[in-house]
């Protein structure tokens, strides 16, 4: 983990054991928003992660449904993700942001 008042990157090994299931993408995003009210930018490095799409969905589809797309991306980058990962990220933030606007 490499920190300043400004800036944190986080590796995604150092919030969580696995990356399979919804309560520990539940206990990433808890600590990601923490992080996110903490400091100015998260970088959050996803290298060797294997994301399973009830993680992600937990972790970045709830985050969007509670902060929206503009504060995530204000707050929040991913590095050393693989072309999978960012697929089922962007397909799982994509559906929760347009279920919250359904709802609203």
């Amino acid at each position: 983990m490499t920190t300043s008042s400004e800036q944190i990157q986080i590796a995604i090994s150092d919030l969580v054991e696995s990356f399979t299931t919804r309560l520990m993408g539940s206990r990433a995003r808890e600590q990601l928003m923490e992080a996110m009210l903490a400091h100015d930018k998260v970088v959050l490095d996803l290298q060797n992660a294997l994301i399973t799409p009830s993680f992600a969905d937990e972790c970045w589809g709830f985050m969007v449904a509670s902060i929206g797309i503009p504060a995530m991306r204000a707050k929040l980058s991913i590095i050393g993700a693989s072309a999978q990962t960012k697929v089922l990220i962007r397909h799982v933030v994509a559906r929760r942001a347009a279920a919250h606007r359904d709802a609203a």
